[in-house]
């Protein structure tokens, strides 16, 4: 089914709830907050006013066919269209109708060090655009973003002739001497970096690279920095969780959490104890997009968001 809020749709809020070993059915409802409140220094404080207007939801039962998305969107379109909240008139050819059409260039990389794979590249989001025009949709605007470093590299590459040989790099943490953003060049050493940064005021816990959730840490300060490290992050031992390892106790957090409903917990037992799982689960591997949620939830410390990144790395 679907479930359209009609009145009173600024002051509600969607509740919902995947099945889990304890409910098989999923689960969703809505709440209204008829009463505006604030919570400040963990006291709650309610408005002298409160909505006292009309409160309405309607469904539509879906069955057969039409018990799909395609399904659950035609029938928003047709409430709304009953509603006369949507026009069904059709648009001339003449006229101008708003069209946003994003391509994404990169997303975040399967490889411990890059942190950006390609995805659409720019001849391929040329064709689209020949493809649109094709099809008589004439009047787009072409906009083209990347990030400001990259930014740089490419207006120095080719207003300056000057190749990329150099990186920023934001340095912070409590356990380093100075925090900053450093011009640091390719193929430097993290431990020369930290020398120019007057060195650490005790051995910190981690180093961590390319941010805290996604990030990953370096054990050898010799290692050399490449042009895909952005940030790092000196991890001191009084932050720092307990991150011993244990064994699955088999709690379904990592899938309940997972925002593509995997399995992250059996794909990890396949990959390194060999343990059986149905196909349909190994086939959901390419669905993950490396959120860390899994790795965040987990109470037993299991690497599970880099073991599904080997598994499709050795794909």
């Amino acid at each position: 089914f679907v479930a359209v809020i009609e009145d009173g749709d600024a002051f509600a809020r969607i509740t919902a709830a995947k099945h889990d070993s304890q409910n098989k059915f999923n689960k969703v409802g809505s709440k209204f907050y008829i009463t505006p409140s604030e919570t400040i220094n963990d006291k709650v404080y309610f408005s002298d006013f409160s909505y006292d207007g009309n409160l309405s939801i309607c469904f539509r039962f879906l069955s057969g066919a039409n018990a799909t998305y395609a399904g659950m969107a035609a029938a928003c379109r047709e409430q709304l269209v009953r509603n006369f909240t949507l026009s069904t008139r059709s648009v001339e050819v003449s006229e101008y109708m708003p069209v946003m059409v994003n391509v994404i260039g990169s997303a975040a990389s399967d490889s411990s060090f890059a942190t950006r794979k390609k995805l659409t590249t720019f001849t391929e989001a040329v064709d689209i655009l020949g493809r649109m025009k094709s099809k008589g949709i004439n009047n787009y605007k072409e906009t083209f973003a990347i990030d400001s470093s990259t930014s740089l590299d490419v207006y120095n590459a080719i207003a300056k002739s000057y190749p990329a040989i150099d990186r920023f790099i934001q340095v912070e943490g409590d356990d380093i001497a100075m925090n900053g953003i450093f011009k640091i060049r390719i193929g430097t050493t993290f431990r020369n970096l930290f020398e120019e940064c007057n060195g650490f005021i005790k051995e910190p816990a981690k180093i961590i690279i390319n941010g805290l959730i996604n990030g990953i840490a370096i054990s050898d300060l010799d290692t050399p920095i490449t042009r895909y490290v952005k940030s790092i992050f000196v991890l001191s031992s009084r932050s720092f969780p307990d991150q011993k390892q244990t064994a699955c106790i088999r709690c379904g957090r990592c899938h309940n959490i997972c925002p593509e409903n995997l399995h992250p917990e059996k794909l990890y037992s396949n990959y390194y104890s060999d343990t059986p799982v149905q196909q349909y689960i190994l086939d959901t591997i390419n669905l993950c997009t490396e959120c860390g949620l899994c790795n965040t939830i987990c109470p037993s410390r299991i690497p599970l968001c880099q073991t599904i990144q080997l598994i499709k790395d050795t794909q």
